[in-house]
């Protein structure tokens, strides 16, 4: 039997075993997910984001038993577990000055969300960064575990931690949203987030274009995100 011979009885096996699992829909949807989206991506990209201030005070509790606190590079396993970013990744944030704070019950991680300073990931801006200003920072990679959601933790910590980082001297932190993540933004309404700004970008091969449109009462993070997105 030939190397090609094995190949090709391997993928059968695979694609058998996942039709007995997930359906011929499901099948087709990985299929998609994992090989077509990545094919598409490399030629055609799309990205509208709503970006948003967080300034609400004073921030609610958290319930009982919940404590807030810094996180560190011993928390990054717990975070991949609860679908939160790579470790890898986490690694490399710490190394480039990002703050994590985390929210744990007893020794459960329940929440986990991202302070970016300096600089946050950004497709449309040059070299894939948008560089922030010293009094600015960004929320970035907010998590909770499927365990501790809707019980209001995840709302209660990310206004602390604004609050905190006010306190260190910071103007109201920034975020930003997919502009088609409905549940998200209602997330961020219903905290009291004010939507401040849109950006856009769309590629097609080496083409691209980016746009940035301030919102009413967001200009001056609009002209932060104008004097960079669209630039190469």
């Amino acid at each position: 039997m030939t190397d090609q011979t094995v190949t090709h009885h391997s993928v059968g096996r695979r694609a058998l075993t996942s039709l007995s699992r997930h359906g011929v829909r499901g099948t087709l949807e990985r299929v998609h997910r994992r090989a077509i989206s990545p094919l598409v991506r490399l030629v055609y990209q799309r990205e509208e984001h709503i970006w948003v201030i967080i300034d609400v005070d004073p921030p609610p509790p958290l319930p009982d038993g919940y404590v807030l606190r810094r996180g560190g590079e011993d928390d990054l396993d717990a975070l991949a577990a609860i679908g939160g970013i790579a470790p890898a990744t986490g690694r490399a944030y710490l190394e480039a000055g990002a703050r994590l704070y985390v929210v744990t019950h007893g020794d459960d991680l329940a929440f986990a969300t991202w302070i970016h300073v300096d600089r946050v990931p950004l497709a449309s801006a040059p070299g894939g960064w948008l560089y922030l200003p010293p009094e600015l920072v960004s929320f970035e990679d907010s998590i909770a575990a499927p365990a501790h959601r809707r019980g209001g933790i995840a709302i209660a910590a990310v206004l602390q931690v604004a609050q905190i980082e006010k306190a260190a001297g910071s103007e109201p932190p920034i975020s930003r949203i997919d502009a088609r993540n409905a549940p998200a933004r209602a997330w961020a309404r219903k905290m009291g987030a004010r939507e401040v700004a849109t950006t856009f970008l769309r590629r097609i091969g080496p083409f691209r274009r980016a746009r940035v449109e301030p919102l009413p009462g967001g200009e001056h993070v609009a002209e932060l995100l104008a004097s960079q997105v669209g630039r190469r």
